[in-house]
């Protein structure tokens, strides 16, 4: 990644939301990064979600092969 793109990263205000939005989850639920980083793709990006997933609430969960299939045609091997 180059230095440009770094930066404008780090001045992006929604994304240094999100960020902050989950550090905080990191340190509330004692759960690292990485578990984290998969909670947030299992219900698709969703902060609210994350929070009921974190405090053991039913939520739906994607799996990568299912997003796949939202983004694939109907013959696609994926749908």
């Amino acid at each position: 990644m180059s230095a440009s793109k770094r930066k404008s990263d780090q001045s992006d205000p929604e994304l240094k939301q999100l960020h902050q939005s989950l550090k905080q989850f990191e340190v509330k639920y004692g759960k690292s990064h990485e578990e984290i980083a998969d909670i947030f793709c299992r219900v698709s990006g969703q902060l609210d979600k994350m929070k009921d997933y974190l405090e053991n609430k039913p939520v739906v969960e994607w799996t990568y092969l299912e997003d796949l299939a939202l983004a694939k045609s109907d013959e696609s091997p994926e749908f």
